[in-house]
C-alpha cells in the first residue's frame, strides 16, 4: 500500500493545516517540507537481501506539502472560503519517476479541495479534506503522529483509516460547554484502503483547561470486500507544565482482522529541552488473535529550531513483530529500502535525521 502519508508545526506538519483556524480576509500560503537521511536495518529470520540500507526520504517525521486558503466575509457574519493542498516527494517515486504520492491518491490536490463554510451554527466542508478519524490519531499520538515509531502504521495500515477523504461532506458544531460535535459522510470514492462505495465518520471531542479528549468512530464498505472496515479511537492529552502526557487506544475490524479485533494502545509525550528543543517518547503495542499478531514499537526522537521556520531533527524507532504468524508494517513513509512489512519473528530499527521547514 502506498503511504505518505508543532504548534502549526505540529497539527500542520501533519496534514491538518488548521482548517478552521483564526480567520483571515484573503488568500493565505502554507507548506511544510520534510527531507532528510533513514538508515533502516531488519533482524529475524527470513530478512530481506539487503537487509539494511541508507536513503534519502521525504517526510521522517512529517508528509511534505503546499496548500492554498482563501477566505471572504459574506453577510450574517458567515465566512466562506476554499483549501487547495498538493502533496509531493522530494525524491522521485521509484515506480513510476513522478513526484506526487500521497496514499494511492496521486493526481493534482491530492490531500485538500474543498470549499467551506463556517458560522454560529457550526461549519460545513465539502470535498477532499482530512479523515476525522484519523485526526482524532494524532490527537493523542505520543510522537506527534511521526512517520516513523508511532500509531500510524498499525491503526493506519493495518487497521485500514484513510488519512484523506475524497469528496465527503463534513458538518462541525460549535463548542458548548468545552465539547464539540463533528460528522462526515463519504459517497463512493477512491481511498488508500480500496474504493469506498459509502462511509460514515462521527466524533465528540472535549477540551477544558489543559486537557483534551475525543472518541471517534469510523465505517467504510469498500467495494468488492464483504466485510466493512470500522472501528473506535480514543485519544487523550494533558499538559504537565511543561511536560505534554499522550494516550491513544484503538479497536478495529478490518476483512483481514474480522475473527478478532486488531487492538492498538500507545502512551509518551514531549518536553522542551531549553528554549529550542523538544524531545518525544513513546511506546506502542498492537495485538490481534489472528494470526497471533504481536507488536511492540519503542522511539524516541528529538527537534530542535534552528530558525523561526527550520527545525533539525532526529528520532530512532524500533519495532519487534513477535507475532505467531502475522506480517506487519513497521512505518508510515514512502519506502523504498527494501520493504515496509516485517514477518512473524522480525525487527526493524531506524535511525532519521532531516531538516523541517513551515512557513
Amino acid at each position: 500500500m502506498n503511504k505518505h502519508g508543532r504548534s502549526r508545526f505540529v497539527l500542520c506538519s501533519l496534514g491538518l493545516v488548521c482548517s478552521f483556524g483564526a480567520y483571515a480576509d484573503g488568500p493565505s500560503f502554507y507548506a511544510l517540507v520534510d527531507g532528510g537521511f533513514a538508515s533502516s536495518s531488519i533482524s529475524g529470520p527470513g530478512k530481506p537481501n539487503p537487509s539494511s540500507k541508507t536513503e534519502f526520504v521525504t517526510g521522517g517525521y512529517a508528509p511534505t506539502f503546499a496548500g492554498l486558503k482563501y477566505e471572504i466575509p459574506a453577510e450574517g457574519g458567515i465566512v466562506a472560503g476554499i483549501q487547495l493542498e498538493q502533496g509531493f516527494l522530494l525524491e522521485p517515486n521509484p515506480n513510476d519517476g513522478s513526484h506526487y504520492a500521497f496514499g494511492t491518491n496521486e493526481g493534482l490536490l491530492n490531500r485538500q479541495a474543498n470549499i467551506y463554510v463556517k458560522t454560529d451554527y457550526g461549519n460545513v466542508v465539502l470535498g477532499t479534506q482530512p479523515n476525522l478519524a484519523f485526526q482524532t490519531v494524532l490527537l493523542g499520538d505520543a510522537r506527534f503522529g511521526s512517520n516513523y515509531g508511532s500509531s500510524l502504521a498499525m491503526i493506519d495500515i493495518a487497521g485500514g483509516v484513510p488519512t484523506v477523504d475524497i469528496a465527503s461532506l463534513r458538518y462541525t458544531s460549535p463548542s458548548l460547554a468545552g465539547f464539540t460535535l463533528a460528522a462526515q459522510y463519504v459517497p463512493e470514492s477512491q481511498s488508500a484502503i480500496g474504493d469506498i462505495s459509502h462511509g460514515i465518520r462521527a466524533s465528540v471531542n472535549y477540551k477544558m483547561d489543559d486537557f483534551t479528549a475525543a472518541l471517534a468512530y469510523y465505517d467504510s464498505s469498500i467495494i468488492g470486500v464483504s466485510q466493512a472496515s470500522y472501528g473506535t479511537i480514543l485519544s487523550a492529552n494533558y499538559k504537565f507544565q511543561p511536560f505534554t502526557l499522550k494516550g491513544i487506544y484503538a479497536n478495529q475490524k478490518t476483512a483481514e482482522y474480522w475473527s478478532s479485533s486488531l487492538t492498538t494502545a500507545g502512551v509518551g509525550g514531549a518536553i522542551p529541552v531549553g528554549a529550542k528543543a523538544t524531545v518525544d517518547v513513546g511506546y506502542y503495542r498492537s495485538q490481534s488473535d489472528v494470526g497471533s499478531l504481536k507488536t511492540n514499537t519503542y522511539a524516541a526522537g528529538i527537534q530542535y529550531k534552528l530558525t523561526k521556520n527550520l527545525s533539525a531533527y532526529g528520532q530512532v524507532a524500533r519495532v519487534d513483530n513477535s507475532s505467531g504468524t502475522a506480517a506487519a508494517p513497521f512505518n508510515f513513509t514512502w519506502v523504498t529500502v527494501f520493504t515496509d512489512s516485517l514477518t512473524a519473528g522480525q525487527s526493524a530499527t531506524t535511525v532519521n535525521i532531516g531538516l523541517l521547514f513551515s512557513i
